[in-house]
């Protein structure tokens, strides 16, 4: 593929054709805190006690759904393993201390991971064109969460609506990822927002 400089992957193609759809838009959401929770199966109805005595939830979700709640969303990636994207940082302290280390492993990864948005029209549009999954919203609804590689980047996408994405990657590949993305879909027209 041939370099371009950075200001031009930045801004959208001036040639792109949205056939009247809106841009696509690219930015960053910060969460205060980014937490993955491990449970063991003997533990793990336990763990779902403690998770459901915090303010607004209501219990973990299956695998490969969402569960969210005033201040974040509960993930499940596995048999007892959820990552949680804490949104208000006066709920993290009380989500850190919450488990005994008997029952689960706690740990912090907001250091090492960094989430995308991206929202418009044509984000699944894009979204086929880069991952190996189906997408089409009968296929993954909104709440719905998948692991999966786009450009050989390990990636975690998580569809949030009809027409908006969080890809969530390691903090190491989040530039190359998002250069790719806009790459790819520079003739949906990609804007990205800073």
């Amino acid at each position: 593929m041939a370099e371009r400089p950075t200001a031009e992957r930045a801004t959208p193609n001036a040639k792109a054709d949205t056939s009247g759809r809106d841009m696509l838009r690219l930015g960053e959401v910060p969460p205060a805190a980014i937490l993955q929770l491990q449970a063991w199966p003997e533990t793990l109805s336990t763990v779902e006690a403690v998770v459901t005595q915090m303010p607004g939830v209501g219990g973990l979700p299956a695998t490969g759904h969402t569960t969210a709640f005033s201040g974040g969303t509960i993930m499940a990636l596995g048999a007892g393993r959820y990552v949680i994207a804490l949104y208000d940082a006066e709920i993290v302290a009380s989500w850190r201390t919450a488990f005994s280390a008997r029952d689960a492993a706690i740990v912090d990864l907001s250091h090492g991971r960094t989430v995308f948005s991206l929202e418009g029209e044509a984000a699944a549009e894009l979204l086929l064109r880069c991952a190996p999954i189906d997408l089409r919203a009968e296929a993954f609804p909104p709440g719905r969460i998948a692991q999966t590689a786009i450009h050989h980047i390990d990636v975690l996408i998580h569809r949030r609506g009809d027409s908006r994405f969080d890809i969530w990657a390691l903090r190491s590949f989040a530039e190359s990822l998002a250069e790719w993305l806009i790459d790819a879909g520079v003739e949906l027209g990609v804007e990205r927002r800073v």
